[in-house]
């Protein structure tokens, strides 16, 4: 809801206002309110003297200045009309697209997603006026820019407050780049010295990487590179602003993360086959690891879902091969792009490098949707909503893992429970103190020491398969000392040691004459037509991936309406 009518409006003699502007947005709220219309007799700095439009009409209010004070107040009303009448249409002549950004500032404080249209909406609910879109959105942007100021001045602000930050949080990397003719915004790269230690000492050696689209005016790409904590959340490491995505922006991003994180740390990074990612993360981490998110996979593939996902989430090369030698009896062309489509990067059983099961970009998808507000906001705006919203957020786990009182974090003490369970009526042969063979319907052998199965759920997971628990119980040893570090609660703990400290004691400038401006904001480039919200489809070759399964006989290539066939017996 908007502001109440009464509220802000004036009502009495000897009410008093901040200033004259105070007085002069409350007296167009009481004319709105009341649905009539006014004009001034008197409008200076000092005093003003409004009367109703009518000009037999009595009513009549003066305000002036107290003393020589910024207050003002009113001296004399006349709140009686004897027009005897008001104003009969939906519209007021003083709902202007300034009022409508008076009315609404605050709104877009809590609120920065508060849409025209929505204030199209509450302008007729509170006010019973019919407002057209375009005032509600010039309405919009008056308030954002009393709000946020010119949101082509925010560029050039980068510089002081990529100072700031560094200033103020000790550790902290942020690299601003521009064109070196004409001094316009290129890209920039952010990250907190709280959440590099936090990395390093608390995270697995794995990001997610993604893009985001900006949705301010001069628009842009979020680059974000998210980490894991070991209770399963998202953990915000660095993120970088640019003009595309592209394999140059990627590049360079990742180089500055380069600078930034461990060097004896071989990282696993998971991504989409995005633009630029290919070949950007294996040409400036060489001897890391790229998993590719398989959803974006089943997206462009469609159909025989569950065989794919047996060939993804089998681990062992045996489960691999028994999916693919499954889906090439519906489908040659399937299997083939399925085995094209670099399985070493997606499939558990043939990826080189250590993911923790992790298959998706979920991360990264969360952390967009996390800072949507922000992504409305100007760039400086933005970063340092982000920046606050990551402090929040790290004192709240703060605060939540002190209270912690087992020896792993919670969800993945749920996990391990679970696994227990699962680990009784087990028979368990010992080898010697480390060596155990597992007796059932497919034996498997246990390794304590290097930490293996040859289910290989144990390497895949991080965490004892229930094998493996089955085989610590026997020698009556505890789970969790086989569990990986980065699981503890400690750990956790340790991640989120430091605190991202506040930016606000540094002397920000003061507003610039665009002329002056050492930075200039980036060319947008808009294309013409409306916007496409369907995704592309994928290129490959449309047999490969479109079969359609009839429900009827179970085959491919058609539907039960075209069926020709027995109808399949249930097995």
């Amino acid at each position: 809801m908007l502001t109440s009518f009464w509220d802000n409006c004036i009502h009495s003699i000897n009410q008093q206002f901040e200033d004259v502007e105070e007085f002069r947005i409350q007296l167009t709220n009481y004319a709105i309110a009341h649905s009539f219309d006014f004009e001034y007799v008197k409008n200076d700095r000092v005093r003003v003297t409004v009367k109703c439009k009518i000009p037999s009409c009595g009513w009549r209010v003066h305000c002036s200045r107290v003393g020589l004070g910024p207050y003002f107040q009113i001296k004399t009303m006349n709140n009686v009309h004897s027009c005897g009448g008001g104003i009969s249409t939906n519209g007021h002549p003083r709902a202007s697209r300034r009022w409508v950004g008076e009315i609404t500032r605050k709104k877009f404080i809590d609120s920065p997603l508060y849409r025209p249209r929505d204030i199209v909406k509450d302008v007729f609910r509170d006010y019973g006026i019919n407002l057209p879109y375009h005032k509600a959105w010039h309405g919009k942007e008056i308030a954002c820019k009393d709000l946020h100021g010119d949101e082509a001045l925010s560029f050039d602000h980068l510089r002081w407050y990529a100072t700031a930050v560094m200033n103020t949080n000790p550790g902290s990397y942020v690299e601003l780049e521009c064109t070196p003719e004409d001094h316009r915004f290129r890209r920039v790269f952010v990250s907190f010295g709280a959440v590099i230690a936090g990395f390093e000492t608390g995270c697995r050696p794995m990001l997610f990487l993604d893009g985001t689209f900006l949705k301010s005016k001069y628009q842009g790409i979020l680059l974000a590179i998210i980490a894991k904590n070991g209770n399963d959340g998202f953990f915000p490491l660095a993120f970088s602003v640019v003009d595309q995505e592209t394999e140059d922006n990627w590049a360079w991003t990742l180089t500055c993360l380069r600078g930034i994180i461990s060097s004896d740390r071989r990282i696993t990074f998971i991504s989409d086959r995005g633009k630029g990612l290919m070949s950007a993360v294996p040409s400036v981490f060489p001897d890391s690891y790229h998993s590719h998110c398989l959803r974006h996979l089943k997206m462009n593939f469609k159909e025989l879902l569950q065989l794919l996902d047996a060939a993804a989430y089998g681990l062992r090369i045996e489960d691999y091969r028994k999916a693919i030698a499954e889906m090439r009896c519906f489908s040659q062309q399937a299997a083939k792009w399925v085995e094209d489509s670099d399985p070493d990067h997606w499939a558990n059983a043939l990826f080189p490098g250590e993911r923790y099961g992790e298959l998706y970009s979920n991360c990264a998808e969360s952390f967009n949707s996390w800072i949507l507000e922000a992504r409305n906001l100007p760039i400086v705006q933005m970063i340092d909503h982000i920046r606050v919203q990551m402090m929040e957020m790290m004192y709240k786990r703060r605060n939540e893992a002190s209270e912690w009182e087992t020896y792993l974090c919670p969800s993945i003490m749920e996990k391990m429970e679970k696994h227990q369970v699962g680990c009784r009526g087990l028979q368990v042969l010992c080898s010697d103190g480390n060596h155990f063979e597992i007796c059932g319907r497919r034996g498997e052998a246990v390794n304590l020491n290097d930490r293996m199965c040859t289910c290989r759920g144990w390497q895949v997971f991080g965490l004892p398969c229930i094998h493996a628990c089955a085989a610590v119980w026997k020698i009556n040893r505890s789970i969790y000392d086989y569990c990986s570090s980065y699981f503890l609660s400690d750990t956790f703990r340790q991640a989120y040691a430091g605190a991202i400290l506040p930016v606000v004691g540094v002397q920000r400038p003061a507003e610039e004459e665009e002329g002056s401006i050492f930075i200039k904001p980036p060319f947008t480039k808009i294309r013409p037509g409306r916007k496409k919200k369907k995704r592309i489809e994928s290129q490959a070759d449309p047999d490969a991936i479109t079969h359609n399964r009839c429900s009827r006989c179970k085959g491919f290539g058609h539907n039960k309406k075209t069926c020709r066939n027995p109808v399949a017996v249930e097995e």
